[in-house]
């Protein structure tokens, strides 16, 4: 049941079953206590966990407009959901976070995180400020890898996941190719955005590894992700989630008070 509502936008959930508890909680999930409060409860939270081994993923795009942000905010989207103690860096000079905060009404801001659909986000970390966060799952936001401003050393850093997000229009997949065989390149993964069934197959015929094809999604913050998860699973082995995800499922969503709402009503006007 709480899956399915989670799936459908509703992320605040009041679980006690006395009525000055329930009274509180709802007080607290009108009022945004938990966003405001995100660092506290966070260490809070590290101080009863055991200390996990770090994942970084860093995502980047073959081109500009490959929609490398929309790929890297789903699959943070995906781990907080799964209860992963996870964030969404951006290693670019987008700012996405900041014009987020400015855009939509429900998005909150402390001290250098933004949090918006149970989704923390920070700007500009390097990998020796994030080894002291208190997050174990880094998803980073590298942007166009053609850009002179893209970070290669963070990119091709030791125990980085690498994943490029091309597409298979003629334009892009000129480019694609070009990455692909690219040295630097040789163990990414890769994401195709906007790609037409009918080129599935024929694309997928020219990788020596897996790649996901990942559906056209309007709102990168969506959370019906079923048909991204097999993927997911497929392109990060699944046992770097079964000691963390599973346990902590259920904490990791008491976690997540977004007070993200569909459409309209969540922007500013």
């Amino acid at each position: 049941m709480i899956d399915a509502l989670i799936k459908a936008g509703y992320v605040n959930f009041v679980l006690e079953s006395t009525y000055g508890k329930k009274k509180e909680l709802f007080a607290r999930c009108l009022t945004n206590y938990y966003e405001s409060n995100a660092d506290r409860l966070d260490r809070e939270l590290g101080n009863t966990d055991t200390p996990k081994t770090l994942h970084f993923v860093a995502f980047a795009g073959t081109q500009s407009r490959i929609g490398t942000t929309t790929q890297a905010m789903q699959y943070a989207g995906y781990l907080v959901d799964q209860g992963c103690r996870a964030c969404y860096v951006e290693e670019n000079n987008d700012e996405v976070p900041q014009l987020l905060l400015q855009s939509y009404q429900y998005a909150v801001h402390t001290k250098d995180c933004i949090t918006y659909a149970g989704i923390p986000m920070y700007m500009k970390k390097t990998m020796a400020e994030m080894q002291k966060m208190n997050f174990e799952y880094f998803v980073l936001d590298m942007g166009d890898i053609n850009r002179e401003d893209f970070d290669g050393n963070l990119f091709l850093a030791d125990g980085v996941k690498r994943v490029m997000v091309a597409g298979v229009k003629p334009n892009e997949w000129q480019q694609t190719k070009y990455v692909r065989n690219n040295a630097m390149c040789s163990d990414v993964s890769f994401i195709f955005s906007f790609s037409p069934t009918e080129d599935m197959e024929a694309v997928s015929s020219t990788f020596s590894n897996s790649i996901l094809f990942a559906g056209y999604v309007p709102d990168m913050f969506a959370r019906n992700q079923e048909d991204l998860a097999a993927g997911y699973r497929m392109l990060f082995p699944e046992k770097e989630y079964k000691d963390n995800s599973q346990k902590r499922k259920q904490k990791g969503r008491q976690k997540n008070k977004s007070q993200a709402e569909r459409g309209t009503a969540r922007r500013r006007l």
